[in-house]
């Protein structure tokens, strides 16, 4: 059949599919990625990939339905072409759609994403909106005490990246004449302003403004009110005023009030930002002097003048930092201040802090304390708006460190964040410290295959590190690794699979590296694991070592690693705390910023208040590390308002008052990295080793301040130099620093006090700076902060353990600035010299030292690695400008006759070139003069061309006088291909086949050995040509092999599928007779012969020759290989003539068009299924059972079918269906590919069991045995079930749920709480104890925590599973308060058990209680 149209529009599609595989290596050249997709993920890189691979996934199956139309002749040529015009702009628009799009195109908020290329703009007229109907008479925005918000609506301004400072400040200019405002900044690269609806029009047509929408609804409801609808305590309504300008406005919610029709009418008013629920702030409870200032743990007398660890202990008490002038803030539960720790009547200072008899962190500081008590154990009561109601208390009494021991339980950005963000970002010389609610590197070994101490022990035997490709390693690897250590990402398939596809091939061990920030990982093997046995060391490393890894090879550098046995420490303050609180937050942040001992002695509370008492206490938790921060970051403080910066001593006329962000540096560059290992409920990571700070499990480390305070006459060599206050202005601004490392350690510290972003912005960065550090020593490596490219944290820093001697560049720059100025502040601490010179540095005397230059040299173009050219040139420059120029060096094993032989370093410029080389292998280096970071390429010279030579030939071959083979080989050092000739010419006066014709003469790639079948009588010569990989070709034909087929008559195959693949069960070949020197005749008689070919060295038995006419036709085959043989009638068969064809055909591929869901409750399947040209089909089902047509269910083997086919009444369990389309008549009985399909039934519900209540003093442990309080059996529970009485409100409720072997699992479990009555047995309306709502909210089997007032409850678990089959509930009535009650565990059977009694309600004796107690908390320890 013709395609002309098809073979056109796959011509177009070619095209296309090149220019896209061009789009791919276009990035993959720019970025240095050879392989993968780049770490971290290069997102342009992976959409044109993408774009590439469904290119060839869909365009060819197109195609093939485009012929299938066009070979129906019914179809119209139009037709046909607009089908092939419409599938070429199908692909045009893939790849468009792919392609990066603008940036800034995000707007990303809490409540998800607006993607402003989608998104409707603002229309510049009112919209309608619903509102409660009380409120639709009255206009609050009409208030005059909204100011310029009266009137105006917030919309959300787009603008074109990057965003500069001067930008905003022209937008702000724009906006007054138009009535409109600046609020605040979104993520990415967005406003938020206020202005009359009529403005939005003339607002998209200023500069830089790509897109104006509102601030819907939608985006000012906050998600934390889905799970506490039923726990209001307060509303808050922050209002959209700049942080300068605004307040917060509270209202309280009121009790009757339609909360959902609430939350609706706020979020509809023009001027409301954001609605929250507030946030209600919770203590975080639960020998640190020593530990905090030097690392080793040791008490203090301070009296006495020593330590009981020695003077290393306190280096920083003993040089008299010791917090006198410093007042830091406290808001806590209260102050008992009779007690003896704080006797001093003008001097209140916390144990931990400072104090007395047993010394705090800051023991010479004062207090400024807010009690924040409310009267419930573990709550406190916050002001509204800390900003103004809180933090100035302390501040205006000269406290710039604030310790807060408190926190939320989630980690959004509330209210509470953004008060303490606008306070610190307002007033830079106040740090609050809180509780956190929410290169060398260490590997971790896996537990299958060899050690890694195999690796250790070979001492400092390296290993070359290289990527593996693909980078994921879930499929073999397209490179052999040769010995080296194979990198390899974490993640889509299991660990030893990843290991099995190193090792095939070639890695001596593997490196698994983390793709996200949970740190070092376990690895094991899995049980159904049934691949190859791995003999090869397999460990992981967590995510920020590994990226450094990835993008150091991306710059082509080789890599090596040597290993070192590594022991855990035994000190305690090394690993993590079980009781410490991890990050990251919401937008990714790193918390905690710092670690520190959780378990101190403290005062306590003496009673009755106010006597005088010594009572102390042991506690643990983020609550009693907070203090310790805080009387630490008082000793900095100190440190530089004493004058005691630069020189270690107290100088006066070098004192100055810090800023905040210079006091959280200096505190975090000073922090040790903790050793230890990490605590975890999931077992994968629980006892793992702490990953290499920052990470959000220790942060920057372990507060030590002898590290952060550099002291006169301590550590040898140990400075600290610092940048304070230094402002970058805008947008791309940058400054550099210059210091020379003099060997051993250097850590880096970026800090900076950010502008709080609108509160609804889900990213919580708004003026982003970066930091990087390039040093002599690192060959030029640039290291970014935080080991990544960091658009997350206003803290960066670059700490290396063991840097060489040699300059170090430190460079700060202003990545986005859209509010700026920005300030920031810098601490650098380590083995250095030099200082910062800056103006903003208190220490610089103003004299410039250093030239801050640091030149890398790089190669820009250089001859390749082999070629034949024997001049080569190199082409190069450097980062920095070169001051003394360059320097460049050649050496190798060939010779140089001009410019210079082969020499050491000498000056050069670029380009530089070296000719008449000889031939040889060389290394070309260059480096800036008097640097020593260089860089180099190898290239070999080889311009001898290759000598060949046929090693073998047999022509004629012996019994077959029509076919020759030859051998062949060729004398070089270098890979070499070959291209061979058959020349000569026939004694035939008939044309030859067109084929043969179109070679004959013609030099053809080919391989040795070369055969030649069913050539014609004649006169044959066969030579070859050599040329080496670099590019040196034979200038003759070096070997040439003559000789001749003689025969007066044979037969010549002419065409047909002679050599071809077809891929139907037909063949068909063309063919004549030739007589020598004569013209054919037309008819002489011939033979044919078809046979089963097999495999490589089959030997296939002799052909049965039959009469034939050309064409010869043969049909119903079957797939394989064919050898067909024609000759004369009655001839030689060593004369026949000869051709090869490959049969590949199938039957058709069936497809499941429709059947049951994955998981279902319904005990029947129905399937749809369909094949092109099929003649029938197969079906078998296999798998759980079945109670009917069990000939079909569970067969073994395939029986007819057709669609759709039932099955029914089936039991539970798992099924496989599998269907297989039959050939057509052609090929009667043979199947195509299976279509297969799974299923799992599950028609049994789930079973809730054993709910059972635990008392809030029972939280860790029971402490004594419960003693219930019978309940009369006269009155049977209102809510059926069993009931129960609580002596508290305040409890935990768990249960079991169950779904069986065979069942789906459970999908989720849901308990309900509806009050009946009040305690004094009045019926309640509604909710008067949180939690009893009424509404089905979701529970945790493990148990969830409620806290109820007084009164009678109905109590009910409730769960479905994944077939969607729902469990009977389980339900108790509960009496909370009153005269008794139960203060202990309480144990409710299954409903079952209940029943059996009548339903009557089930009293729990004292004894029963008791031993229930001890069971439950066997189970749950």
């Amino acid at each position: 059949m013709e395609t002309k149209i098809t073979a056109f529009f796959a011509a177009l599609l070619g095209f296309l599919y090149v220019a896209l595989s061009l789009a791919v290596v276009r990035v993959r050249r720019s970025a240095r990625i050879p392989v993968g997709e780049g770490v971290p993920v290069n997102t342009l890189l992976r959409k044109r990939i993408r774009a590439h691979a469904n290119f060839g996934e869909y365009v060819p199956l197109a195609l093939v339905l485009l012929a299938l139309v066009e070979g129906n002749k019914a179809a119209p040529a139009p037709l046909i072409g607009a089908l092939g015009t419409l599938l070429l702009l199908a692909r045009i628009s893939h790849g468009w759609a792919l392609a990066p799009q603008p940036a800034g195109t995000t707007i990303w908020l809490q409540t998800g994403p607006v993607n402003t290329r989608t998104a409707e703009q603002s229309r510049g007229v009112e919209s309608r909106r619903s509102v409660l109907a009380e409120a639709a008479a009255q206009d609050p925005q009409q208030d005059p005490r909204w100011n310029f918000l009266a009137g105006a609506v917030q919309f959300l301004v787009a603008l074109a990246p990057p965003v500069c400072t001067s930008d905003v400040h022209a937008l702000r200019a724009s906006l007054a004449t138009l009535g409109g405002h600046v609020l605040n900044y979104v993520p990415d690269h967005a406003l938020l302003v206020a202005a009359p609806r009529s403005a939005a029009g003339p607002i998209r047509e200023l500069p830089g403004v790509t897109w104006v929408g509102d601030l819907a609804p939608e985006h000012k409801v906050a998600a934390a009110w889905q799970p506490l609808l039923a726990w209001l305590d307060m509303l808050t309504l922050t209002l959209a005023l700049d942080p300068a300008d605004g307040a917060a406005l509270q209202a309280a919610a009121l009790a009757d009030m339609d909360v959902q029709a609430a939350l609706q009418w706020l979020a509809a008013q023009p001027p409301v930002h954001w609605v929250a629920p507030r946030p209600r702030a919770r203590l975080h409870n639960f020998l640190a002097t020593g530990i905090c200032q030097s690392g080793a743990a040791g008490g203090a007398d301070l009296t006495a003048g020593t330590t009981s660890g020695g003077n290393a202990t306190h280096p920083l008490w003993l040089a008299g930092l010791q917090g006198a002038g410093q007042v830091i803030g406290m808001g806590d539960t209260g102050l008992d201040v009779g007690h003896c720790l704080f006797r001093d009547d003008a001097v209140l200072v916390p144990t931990t802090l400072a104090g007395g008899l047993q010394q705090g962190m800051a023991p010479a500081a004062k207090l400024a304390f807010q009690d924040l008590g409310s009267g419930t154990s573990g709550s406190i009561d916050l002001p509204g708006d800390l900003a103004a109601n809180y933090y100035p208390f302390s501040y205006t009494r000269g406290a710039h460190i604030h310790s807060d021991s408190w926190g939320t339980s989630t980690p959004d950005y509330d209210g509470l964040a953004f008060a303490v963000d606008y306070f610190a970002w307002a007033n830079q010389d106040f740090l609050p410290v809180g509780a956190d609610g929410t290169v060398p590197f260490k590997v971790m070994g896996a537990s299958f295959g060899p050690s890694v101490a195999t690796l250790a022990a070979a001492g400092s035997q390296k290993l070359a590190i290289v990527g593996a490709a693909p980078a994921i390693a879930c499929e073999p690897l397209t490179a052999r690794l040769h010995g080296a250590m194979a990198l390899v990402l974490r993640g889509n398939c299991t660990f030893s699979t990843k290991a099995a596809n190193a090792q095939a091939a070639g890695a001596a061990a593997v490196l698994v590296v983390n793709t996200d920030d949970s740190g070092f990982f376990r690895m094991d093997q899995e049980p159904a694991y049934s691949g190859a046995a791995i003999h090869v060391p397999v460990c992981g490393v967590s995510q920020a070592p590994g990226a450094l890894l990835w993008a150091a090879l991306a710059t082509g550098a080789p890599l090596s690693v040597a290993f070192s046995a590594y022991a855990l420490p035994t000190d305690r303050y090394e690993s993590l705390a079980f009781f410490s609180s991890i990050g990251p937050t919401l937008d990714g942040r790193i918390k905690p910023d710092i670690v520190a001992p959780g378990t101190t002695i403290s005062a306590f509370a003496a009673q009755p208040e106010g006597s005088q008492t010594c009572s102390l206490a042991v506690e643990r938790g983020t609550s009693m590390a907070t203090p310790v921060v805080a009387g630490g970051l008082a000793l900095i403080r100190q440190y530089f308002a004493g004058g005691w910066y630069p020189s270690g001593e107290p100088q006066a006329a070098s004192a100055f008052l810090p800023s905040a962000p210079l006091l959280k540096a200096v505190l975090l560059g000073g922090a040790a990295a903790m050793q230890g290992i990490a605590p975890s409920a999931n077992a994968q990571y629980n006892g793992v080793p702490l990953d290499t700070p920052p990470s959000v499990r220790q942060g920057f480390g372990r507060a030590h301040l002898g590290r952060s305070l550099p002291l006169a006459g301590g550590v040898p060599g140990w400075n600290l130099q610092v940048v304070d206050r230094a402002v970058l202005p805008d947008t791309g601004a940058m400054h550099k620093y210059c210091l020379s490392a003099t060997g051993g350690a250097l850590r880096v510290t970026l800090a900076w006090a950010d502008r709080p972003p609108a509160q609804a912005a889900g990213p919580q960065l708004v003026n982003d700076l970066d930091l990087q550090v390039r040093a002599n020593s690192l060959a030029g490596y640039n290291l970014p902060g935080n080991g990544v490219i960091d658009r997350v944290n206003n803290v960066e820093q670059v700490a290396i353990d063991s840097m060489d001697a040699g300059l170090v560049v430190i460079t700060v720059m202003g990545f986005c600035i859209p509010f700026g100025p920005q300030n920031y502040s810098l601490a650098v601490q380590g083995n250095f010299s030099g200082w910062l010179e800056s103006s903003y540095n208190p220490a610089w005397d103003g004299v410039a030292r250093t030239v801050c230059l640091l030149p890398v040299a790089a190669i820009s173009a250089a001859p390749p690695p082999l070629g034949n050219a024997s001049l080569a040139t190199f082409t190069f420059a450097s980062s920095d400008p070169a001051p003394g120029g360059f320097e460049c060096r050649l050496s190798g094993t060939g010779g140089v006759t001009w410019p210079l032989p082969l020499h050491g370093w000498a000056a050069c410029t670029s380009p530089a070139a070296a000719a008449i080389l000889s031939d040889g292998s060389y290394l070309f280096s260059v480096r800036a003069a008097g640097y020593i970071v260089q860089d180099a390429r190898a290239f070999t010279v080889d311009m001898r061309a290759p000598v060949s030579s046929i090693t073998g030939a047999l022509a004629p071959v012996a019994g077959a006088p029509r076919s020759a083979v030859f051998s062949f080989a060729a004398n070089d050092s270098a890979p070499v291909t070959f291209a061979c000739r058959l020349n000569g010419s026939a004694w035939q006066t008939a044309p030859l086949p067109p084929a043969f014709a179109a070679t004959l003469g013609a030099w053809l790639p080919c391989q040795s050995p070369q055969e030649y079948d069913s050539l014609p009588a004649g006169n044959w010569t066969f030579g070859i040509l050599a040329t080496d990989a670099a590019g040196n070709m034979e200038t003759h034909v070096q070997s040439a092999v003559p000789w001749q087929v003689d025969m007066a008559a044979f037969v010549q195959i002419t065409g047909g599928d002679a050599g071809a693949t077809v891929s139907r069960n037909s063949v068909s070949f063309q063919f004549g007779a030739v007589i020598s020197s004569q013209a054919p005749p037309g008819e002489v008689p011939m033979e044919c012969a078809l046979q089963a070919w097999g495999s490589s060295g089959f030997v296939p038995p002799a052909p049965a020759f039959a009469a034939c006419t050309s064409p010869a036709a043969y049909g119903a085959l079957h797939p394989g290989v064919y050898l067909f043989s024609a000759l004369l009638q009655g001839g030689d068969p060593t004369l026949a003539a000869t051709a090869q064809v490959q049969v590949n055909v199938q039957g058709p591929q069936a497809i499941i068009m429709a059947g049951p869901p994955a998981v279902t409750g319904v005990p029947a399947a129905e399937f749809f299924f369909s094949a092109e040209g099929a003649a029938g089909f197969g079906c078998r089902l296999q798998g759980g059972g079945a109670a009917s047509q069990a000939a079909a269910a569970n067969a073994s083997t395939f029986t007819a079918c057709s669609s759709p086919t039932t099955y029914n009444a089936l039991v539970d369990g798992s099924y496989s269906f599998q269907v297989q389309a039959l050939g057509t008549a052609g090929a009667a009985g043979m199947a195509g590919p299976a279509a297969s399909a799974t299923f799992l039934i599950d028609t049994t519900p789930p079973v809730v069991s054993k709910l059972r209540f635990m008392l809030a003093a029972l939280a860790n442990g029971p402490t004594h045995s419960p003693t219930p309080n019978p309940t009369s059996s006269a009155a049977p529970a209102p809510g059926g079930g069993t009931t129960v009485s609580l002596a508290s409100g305040a409890f935990t409720a768990a249960f079991d749920v169950t779904d069986g072997v065979l069942g789906s699992g459970v999908n989720g479990s849901s308990c309900q709480m509806s009050a009946v009555t009040d305690v004094s047995g009045t019926a309640m309306a509604g909710a008067t104890g949180r939690g009893a709502t009424g509404v089905s909210l979701p529970c945790s089997p493990a148990g969830t925590a409620y806290s109820l007032d007084s009164g009678t409850y109905i109590f009910q678990v409730m769960a479905a599973d994944n077939a969607n089959n729902t469990a009977a509930p389980l339900a108790a009535t509960l009496h909370i308060g009153g005269s008794a009650g139960s203060g202990g565990v309480i144990l409710i059977v299954a409903p079952s058990s209940a029943k059996a009694a009548g339903g009557a309600p089930v009293a729990v004796g004292a004894a029963a209680a008791a031993l229930v107690a001890v069971t439950l908390w066997v189970l749950l320890s």
